[in-house]
C-alpha cells in the first residue's frame, strides 16, 4: 500500500509496504555518485528499482542487499 508520511519533503516521502521508497536522487547522493551513473545501473539491470506510475524509485532494503552482495 502507498502512502505518504509527514516528515521528509514537503510532501513527505513515499511510503510502499512501510518501506521507504527512495529516488535516483536519494541514492545517488548516498553511493556519493552521479545521477546518470544511477541511470545507467538501472538501465543496464545492475541495481534493484521499482517503476510506480512511471516514476524510478528504490527500495531501501532491496539496496542495502545489493549493497552487501557487492561487497563480496
Amino acid at each position: 500500500m502507498l502512502s505518504n508520511s509527514g516528515s521528509g519533503s514537503a510532501r513527505g516521502p513515499l511510503l510502499f509496504e512501510n518501506q521507504r521508497l527512495l529516488t535516483a536522487k536519494d541514492v545517488a547522493d548516498l553511493l556519493r555518485c552521479s545521477l546518470q551513473h544511477i541511470y545507467n545501473l538501472v538501465w543496464r539491470r545492475e541495481i534493484p528499482s521499482v517503476k510506480i506510475g512511471g516514476l524510478l524509485r528504490f527500495r531501501k532494503e532491496e539496496l542495502i542487499e545489493w549493497l552487501h552482495r557487492k561487497e563480496l
